[in-house]
C-alpha cells in the first residue's frame, strides 16, 4: 500500500509538472503581447485546451499586429494630408494678404501725393 502511495505521489507530480509548463507558457507569452511584443508567438503542444488556447492567443496577437500596421498606415496618410492642407492655407492667406494690402498701399501713396501739394494762402479745396 505504501507503494502505491508513492508511486500515485509520483505520478500526480508528472502530471502536474506537465500540466503547469504549457501554463506558465501561455502567461509568459501574454506577457509579452501585454508589453507590445506581438511578433512573439505562444508555442505549446500539449494536443488539449492549452494548445488550443495558446493558438487562440497567437491568433490574436496576429490580428492586433495588423491592426496596428493599418492604423500606422493611416496616420502617415493623415499626417501628409494635414500637412498639404496646411501648405494650402498658407498659400491662400499669403494671397490673401497680397490683395488686402495693395489697396492700402496705393491709398497711402495717395495721401502722401496729396500731402505734398501745396494749397497757396487763402485757397481751400472744395
Amino acid at each position: 500500500m505504501l507503494l502505491g502511495l508513492i508511486a500515485a505521489i509520483a505520478a500526480s507530480l508528472l502530471l502536474a509538472r506537465h500540466m503547469v509548463r504549457p501554463i506558465h507558457q501561455i502567461e509568459a507569452g501574454a506577457r509579452e503581447f501585454g508589453e507590445g511584443r506581438l511578433d512573439r508567438r505562444i508555442e505549446v503542444a500539449t494536443g488539449d485546451e492549452l494548445e488550443a488556447l495558446g493558438a487562440q492567443f497567437n491568433r490574436m496577437a496576429a490580428r492586433l499586429e495588423e491592426t496596428y500596421a493599418t492604423l500606422e498606415t493611416r496616420i502617415a496618410e493623415r499626417t501628409r494630408d494635414l500637412a498639404l492642407a496646411n501648405e494650402s492655407k498658407t498659400r491662400f492667406l499669403a494671397a490673401a494678404s497680397h490683395d488686402l494690402r495693395q489697396p492700402i498701399h496705393a491709398l497711402t501713396l495717395f495721401v502722401g501725393q496729396l500731402q505734398a501739394i501745396q494749397v497757396p494762402a487763402g485757397k481751400h479745396m472744395r
